[in-house]
């Protein structure tokens, strides 16, 4: 159900009139990196992660992006909790009020997890759906949830700011 939410917003994106001829136009690319906080959670563990991103902005509706996210966590039960995830996507953005634009992503990622005695890698979907903020023309605040398919599903809220040069 995310997921096809999800495709259905980057769908409306790219299928109305006054916005198809401007999807493909790439002539103003825009570079940008970013830093945040993602909450996640799985099987009742709750995981904080620092992260940064990096990405372009093809033009006012796509973009790519790649990122990387490390727990902050600490020993689980005594044991070494140790999760980072990386991958990248696709960005999709929509302007709806003045400086607020909706977000979304999808892309591919890979988690892995050190718990002192077993270490584990899976890979698989990402999909983030949220708002976002542009105090100026070079600086932007987002949320939005967060879905990640690998270890059986983790949900999540992620939290960044972007500095677009």
């Amino acid at each position: 159900m995310k997921k096809l939410l999800l495709l259905s917003l980057l769908g409306a994106m790219g299928l109305t009139g006054a916005n198809a001829a401007n999807l493909m136009d790439f002539s103003n690319m825009k570079p940008y990196v970013g830093a945040g906080y993602t909450y996640q959670t799985q099987d009742d563990v709750n995981l904080h992660f620092l992260g940064l991103n990096g990405g372009v902005q093809l033009n006012d509706f796509l973009g790519l992006e790649a990122f990387w996210n490390k727990s902050t966590n600490e020993p689980l039960k005594g044991e070494k909790l140790d999760v980072q995830y990386y991958g990248a996507g696709i960005t999709g953005q929509y302007p709806l009020v003045d400086q607020v634009y909706a977000k979304g992503l999808v892309g591919v990622s890979v988690m892995k997890a050190d718990y002192g005695y077993d270490e584990r890698t899976e890979s698989g979907v990402i999909a983030q759906l949220g708002l976002g903020y542009n105090f100026n023309k070079n600086v932007a605040a987002e949320v939005s949830y967060t879905h990640q398919s690998p270890f059986s599903g983790v949900d999540g809220v992620n939290v960044q700011v972007k500095y677009k040069f």
